[in-house]
This record gives C-alpha cells, sequence and structure tokens, in this order.
C-alpha cells in the first residue's frame, strides 16, 4: 500500500467509525472514479467565485488562460530548497 492509498485507509477508518452501515454501502459503488472526476470540476468551479463577472466572461471566451496562470502561481509559491 502506498503512502496516498494509506492516507485514504485513514480517512475512510475514521469515517467506518460514525457510520459503518453506509461506508459499507458505498462500497458497492462502482463509480468512485466519476465521482472524484466531479469533485474534482467542482473545487476548481468554487475558485472562479472568487472572480467578478466580466472576469469570467473573458475565461469563458478564451481570453484568458486559467491553466497557465494557475501553473504560474502555483510555480511561483514553490520553495526552493
Amino acid at each position: 500500500m502506498n503512502t496516498m492509498e494509506k492516507e485514504v485507509s485513514e480517512v475512510l477508518g475514521g469515517y467506518a467509525k460514525a457510520n459503518p452501515e453506509s461506508l459499507l454501502r458505498m462500497a458497492e459503488s462502482n463509480d468512485w472514479r466519476a465521482l472524484a472526476v466531479w469533485e474534482a470540476t467542482r473545487r476548481a468551479a468554487r475558485l472562479l467565485e472568487l472572480f467578478d463577472d466580466q472576469t469570467l466572461k473573458s475565461i469563458a471566451a478564451g481570453e484568458i488562460d486559467m491553466q497557465a496562470l494557475c501553473r504560474e502561481a502555483a510555480t511561483s509559491q514553490r520553495v526552493v530548497t
């Protein structure tokens, strides 16, 4: 089990303590990948709430390259050791 899987397992263990029956029902689901894609999209959409209407229109029109700007902002925050 890799580190990320261990972290997921720990979260699920905590959830199971409070909601074991619910977790067993969720274990039957086979659409976890689709749900994760939806959640990633939802989180990205929340970032858009920070912008005014004109900025959203510019993003929607492709006038602002959000991928490039996100990468640039994230890279500028990295600490080099």
